[in-house]
């Protein structure tokens, strides 16, 4: 696409000036216009990820599996912008309730990672040797 054709497009819709002056970054996706914005983790805000574990990365590695891999979800908590990691992030979950023996799975094992850390939402995070350990 040129820039013509993209400011052409532009002029069809009324909000775009204001996403523009709201920080936004407006651009085209084939047949349609996308607004994105980064913004940055509060401090003590949690990322959490999907890794996976020592046997899905060798069935990644063979590509022996059908129903998909094995995994857990990992958390990090935010300071200063930038993700440090949850020292004692097991002891949220002494039931293994992160874990996921196949792909299919992982969006339960997500949905209780969710209901655990919220449950911890007012949990003091102290600073640790390695990271952030949240007082339970």
């Amino acid at each position: 696409m040129t820039t013509g054709s993209m400011s052409s497009l532009f002029t069809t819709f009324d909000h775009v000036t204001d996403l523009k002056l709201e920080g936004y970054e407006i651009y085209q996706e084939l047949t349609r216009l996308v607004a994105s914005r980064t913004t940055y983790p509060a401090d003590g805000d949690v990322r959490v990820v999907s890794m996976l574990d020592q046997a899905g990365r060798m069935n990644v590695r063979g590509r022996h599996t059908n129903l998909g891999y094995s995994g857990y979800w990992k958390g990090s908590i935010f300071f200063n912008r930038k993700p440090q990691a949850i020292v004692n992030w097991r002891d949220l979950f002494p039931q293994e309730e992160n874990r996921y023996s196949v792909a299919q799975y992982q969006p339960e094992a997500m949905s209780e990672v969710i209901r655990i850390l919220g449950s911890h939402k007012s949990t003091m995070a102290l600073r640790a040797k390695r990271g952030w350990s949240l007082r339970l």
